[in-house]
């Protein structure tokens, strides 16, 4: 395949990746909004809850987006773009090494799952009875300590060093191509 088809399909891939990322942000916004629709309803602080069972699937589902985009990222810097005039990736790659502490968009896509997390807590927190205090109180209570814990490990662990993931990306791409010239098959 020529080096300009192939870049010009995986360019379109990252695209399609970015945009499924949106579509997961979307789709977390409408379903977090009618449930916590459906809790402010019936005001019960258990359901201020309900929103994980979207949340984490989302926030895993866009993660893999991101890390799909990185890999093809890689790919396009390692055997794409070195004797072409295309060089998005190589200057992507200086860009992120020179401003590696700046806010970025890469963050855009993670931040909203943090912060629709964070209110969802609080907003069951909030919604405790503390004046009844009975056995849904302390389900409640253990659901919420339970549901933190499972996102801050997700979170945490699922929030990349993007620059660090993209060099390990580019090394890994670059011993299949030494592979490559080797001849061995990969």
């Amino acid at each position: 395949m020529d080096k300009q088809v192939e870049y010009e399909a995986l360019r379109e891939e990252i695209l399609f990746s970015m945009q499924m990322v949106k579509n997961y942000r979307s789709l977390l916004y409408t379903i977090v909004i009618a449930t916590l629709a459906y809790a402010f309803d019936k005001d019960v602080a258990i359901l201020f809850l309900i929103p994980f069972c979207a949340i984490i699937p989302l926030y895993l589902l866009a993660m893999h987006q991101v890390d799909s985009t990185m890999r093809i990222g890689a790919y396009i810097y390692v055997f794409l773009e070195p004797g072409t005039d295309c060089k998005w990736e190589t200057r992507l790659i200086e860009y992120d090494k020179l401003h590696r502490n700046q806010y970025s968009t890469k963050k855009t896509a993670i931040d909203p799952y943090w912060c629709v997390s964070f209110c969802c807590l609080i907003l069951s927190v909030l919604k405790l009875n503390f004046y009844n205090i009975g056995i849904d109180f302390y389900i409640t209570i253990m659901a919420q300590i339970f549901i933190l814990i499972v996102c801050i490990y997700i979170f945490l662990k699922k929030r990349p060093d993007y620059l660090r993931l993209k060099e390990k990306y580019i090394e890994e791409w670059k011993e299949i191509q030494g592979m490559e010239k080797k001849g061995n098959k990969v």
